[in-house]
């Protein structure tokens, strides 16, 4: 769009703001009111509240809700809110009674969307919904935004659905009730290890030349003196955070310009209030004295969600990314879990350690005229 066509579209709004007032959503400044649909109380929030009830309940919701994940936890909520800082926040709140039932985090967007806040950087953003009310919560959720639609809003984007996520089955009926048409797309995928057996019996289940080639890669980790430390202190790891950052920007210019404009920004500032509630550890890969390589884990109770990796190409030679990635497995192995979690992209790499695939998937909602 030229400089002419912008302030021609922008002045066109601007008049018909004036003319109408018929903003609801999209409005820039003020608070909505609240709507109450069966028994429930919706509210929409366009700052983060600074409240402990708030966060004392979204806490709880959070440890209800078997599916939740470190993304969906407040501290993590909060930092996404802190690195958007902007008027396109709108935080949904819906209560039954003075009980929170359900929190969405969301943003308009600037091609006119409403969408779940953070989808670059979070890789599972399903609401965080209690599960005995989710048709209920969801059915509130389309009767506020239907009541409050206004003519700047093109729709609304739900992003990154895991396959057995209920609300996959619910959404779309609960939309055409409400007047909205849905679409479902399949835009990304996850890759995930399943564990539940001994780290031999994991080497095993690989294929003959992946196996082959980890256990060499190993070999030559170990000769080297290769040693995994794990770190789950919160200062800690608030102190090491930036040496992190600084690794994983050392190499790749694409994923240089990723960690310097998005994660540095994000996730510095939020580390150890992250690691306080329990929801990022980091796993440095030592040679001696010196750090070779890096990953962040967020905990969940089914295993290691591995989110991030960088390494010093120092140390190339013995694969350091792929030995911490190993040793992490094994611990995780070690310790029962009955998962590993190797997140978004399409690395070859995940399916080299025998990760199996899942879709993401998105949904978006049109109203019907």
């Amino acid at each position: 769009m030229s400089l002419a066509s912008a302030w021609s579209h922008h002045l066109r709004h601007s008049l018909l703001d004036l003319i109408y007032d018929d903003l609801r959503l999209s409005r820039t400044a003020g608070e909505e009111s609240d709507f109450a649909y069966q028994n429930l109380r919706v509210e929409c929030r366009r700052s983060w509240p600074n409240d402990p009830e708030l966060g004392r309940q979204w806490d709880q919701l959070h440890a209800d809700c078997p599916n939740a994940t470190p993304f969906h936890g407040r501290v993590w909520q909060k930092a996404l809110h802190d690195h958007l800082a902007s008027n396109a926040y709108r935080l949904i709140l819906i209560y039954d009674g003075s009980q929170l039932k359900a929190a969405m985090a969301m943003r308009i967007n600037a091609e006119g969307f409403l969408e779940t806040v953070g989808e670059d950087v979070s890789d599972y953003l399903e609401p965080l919904i209690h599960p005995s009310d989710r048709r209920r919560c969801w059915g509130a959720l389309l009767a506020y935004l239907r009541d409050r639609w206004d003519r700047r809003l093109k729709g609304v984007h739900f992003h990154n659905f895991r396959p057995h996520s209920p609300c996959l089955e619910i959404l779309p009926p609960t939309a055409d009730e409400q007047g909205f048409d849905c679409i479902r797309l399949s835009a990304q995928n996850t890759a995930h290890i399943v564990t539940g057996q001994t780290w031999e019996a994991y080497q095993d289940s690989l294929h003959a030349h992946q196996r082959k080639e980890l256990r060499r890669k190993l070999k030559k980790a170990r000769t080297a003196g290769a040693q995994l430390i794990r770190c789950d202190d919160p200062a800690e790891i608030e102190r090491r955070m930036p040496d992190a950052m600084k690794m994983m920007a050392s190499h790749h210019r694409s994923k240089r310009r990723a960690v310097r404009g998005i994660l540095d920004s994000f996730l510095t500032p939020a580390a150890g209030a992250l690691a306080q509630a329990g929801s990022l550890h980091l796993h440095w890969l030592m040679i001696g004295a010196d750090p070779a390589a890096v990953l962040i884990i967020l905990p969940t109770p089914a295993g290691p969600m591995l989110w991030n990796c960088g390494y010093d190409e120092r140390f190339a030679a013995i694969s350091p990314g792929i030995t911490t990635f190993a040793l992490t497995i094994q611990h995780a192995i070690d310790q029962r879990f009955t998962k590993v979690d190797l997140l978004r992209g399409p690395e070859p790499y995940k399916l080299h350690l025998g990760a199996v695939e899942s879709p993401l998937y998105r949904l978006t909602l049109t109203p019907r005229a």
